[in-house]
């Protein structure tokens, strides 16, 4: 037999010797590669997962540091706001201890008005008597009025002293009767600012002035009745205004 054909069936013979060996091998070896390939796609998996999970700490981290910078803002502010608040509660603590002294001195105040007006009221010319006294008397009800706060009061007083006022820049008319020479008669009275108030009788052949000094009603000379007249009638606008001669001053 020839070396080449010995050599080759020394081969064989190894081939059959070894090849259950080697296919054992080779089986092991693809078990292992398996699972080292199951465990890398494996540990892989958990790579992403925790990189999720990592991702998704660092935005709540990101976001409990936004909220945190945001409380911290908002506390800021607050304090700032509590600090104004109580300031202001301290301003109205004094205003309302302002307001109740005030309150004790303006009270009697009004009532002292009232009565000085009541009095003046009662010393001046005798016009509008109905009308004023219906006035002082509405005053002195809203000041005992417990359902009024006082700025209202204060505003009810303030007013009728406007209205009083304003009789010193105003003229009026009005029918009234008077007591002339101990007879009640009935005239038209005609005021002239506070200045002047007179009457004429409505048969127009008397007339007369309301006299400070005596505080009582006057007769004047028959020469004023004309004017006195025209006077009425510029007031009623029944004619134009013009140049009239009243009696003005105290009766001699």
């Amino acid at each position: 037999m020839r070396k080449s054909e010995i050599f080759i069936v020394l081969i064989w013979f190894g081939l059959m010797f070894y090849a259950p060996a080697f296919a054992e091998d080779v089986g092991g070896i693809e078990k292992t590669l398996t699972k080292a390939i199951q465990e890398e796609v494996a540990a892989q998996k958990e790579v992403e997962k925790w990189s999720v999970e990592k991702e998704a700490i660092i935005n709540d981290l990101l976001d409990l540091k936004t909220r945190l910078d945001w409380n911290r803002f908002q506390n800021h502010k607050y304090k700032a706001y509590v600090y104004q608040k109580a300031e202001e509660v301290n301003d109205l603590k004094t205003q309302k201890e302002k307001l109740a002294r005030m309150r004790m001195e303006l009270e009697p105040y009004l009532s002292r008005i009232v009565s000085d007006l009541k009095d003046r009221v009662a010393f001046d010319a005798p016009f509008l008597i109905e009308e004023r006294s219906r006035r002082i008397a509405f005053l002195e009800e809203s000041l005992l009025d417990p359902s009024l706060n006082l700025g209202e009061r204060l505003r009810r007083v303030l007013e009728a002293l406007r209205v009083e006022a304003e009789y010193g820049n105003s003229v009026g008319t009005e029918e009234t009767k008077l007591d002339l020479n101990g007879e009640s008669t009935l005239v038209t009275m005609t005021r002239v600012g506070r200045v002047g108030l007179f009457y004429i009788t409505n048969d127009r052949k008397q007339a007369g002035k309301w006299d400070e000094v005596s505080q009582s009603w006057q007769p004047v000379s028959d020469d004023y009745l004309p004017d006195i007249l025209r006077t009425k009638e510029i007031i009623q606008q029944k004619r134009a205004a013009e140049l009239v001669d009243l009696p003005m001053g105290p009766s001699r």
